[in-house]
This record gives structure tokens, sequence and C-alpha cells, in this order.
């Protein structure tokens, strides 16, 4: 879980139509992997493997955003 404590809420807190077009929300991105599934020529993570966040995690971060922080929006 990332440790929100370290970050700015502020600016993800205050409405924005950035997380989904034409609605005015705060809101975060939420990522539930790990690594690229893709393997481009001219990346320097080729072959790295995609580990998977157990689906508890996901909704656990979840939760706490939007209980702590109000979070209306999240980008998954």
């Amino acid at each position: 879980m990332p440790d929100y404590s370290q970050i700015d809420m502020d600016f993800y807190t205050k409405p924005h139509t950035g997380i989904a077009r034409y609605i005015y929300a705060s809101g975060v991105h939420i990522f539930t992997a790990l690594g690229c599934p893709f393997s481009c020529s001219f990346c320097a993570n080729q072959n790295t493997p995609v580990g998977y966040r157990p689906m508890s995690q996901v909704l656990d971060e979840l939760e706490l955003l939007k209980n702590k922080y109000q979070i209306d929006a999240f980008y998954i």
C-alpha cells in the first residue's frame, strides 16, 4: 500500500476534470499490477514479469482513499 502521508493529498482532494473527462471530481489513479505485460523492443524493462496485487489490498486502498481523503473517483 502506498504511503499517502508522504504525498501532498491537497492536490488530489481538490475537484478537477482530469480524472474523468467532463466530470468535476476529486480523484486518483490506482495501480492493480506492477510491471508491464508488453515486450517493446526499445524498452529497458523487457521480459519483466507482471505482478498483480491481491484484490483485498486494492480494495483496502480504495476504502482508505474514500474514507480518509474523501476521494470521489478512481482511475483503475
